[in-house]
């Protein structure tokens, strides 16, 4: 969890200061991209790798599979929320002509979409984790 937020915080701010530079959609938002989805991997393998080394193999109970499936479910209102909010907002962007311009924002809005919509994922990721922990620790 902590490692999904601190990796795809540095990517949006990165491409929030590259929007800056030049006015967005430019190359190097795809290498911030890789970089970011290449370095999560890495740190997950890590991850899973120390805790899997230091860990008993045990069997999930019902309890576990119980709060996974409730942890999933708030993720997964998260993710339908803010892809329906992303969707209204393309609409939005459509109607105003695919741009931004209007507003001071010189993006095109299928950059705009993509980056809402990896918001979603990301934040939907991060509620999933967070709720596991929480409700991990209200049944103990």
């Amino acid at each position: 969890m902590l490692t999904t937020a601190v990796i795809f915080a540095a990517y949006f701010v990165a491409v929030l200061r590259s929007l800056d530079e030049d006015g967005g959609g430019s190359p190097n938002t795809l290498g911030f991209l890789v970089g970011a989805v290449v370095l999560q991997i890495i740190a997950m393998i890590v991850i899973h790798a120390v805790f899997a080394a230091r860990s008993k193999p045990g069997v999930s109970g019902e309890r576990d599979r119980s709060i996974e499936l409730r942890a999933d479910r708030y993720g997964s209102v998260v993710l339908a929320t803010g892809v329906v909010l992303t969707m209204l907002g393309a609409l939005a962007i459509d109607m105003a002509g695919g741009s931004l311009e209007s507003v001071g924002v010189a993006m095109t809005g299928l950059f705009v979409v993509s980056h809402a919509l990896l918001l979603c994922l990301v934040v939907s990721q991060t509620v999933t984790s967070l709720a596991q922990v929480i409700l991990y620790r209200r049944v103990a």
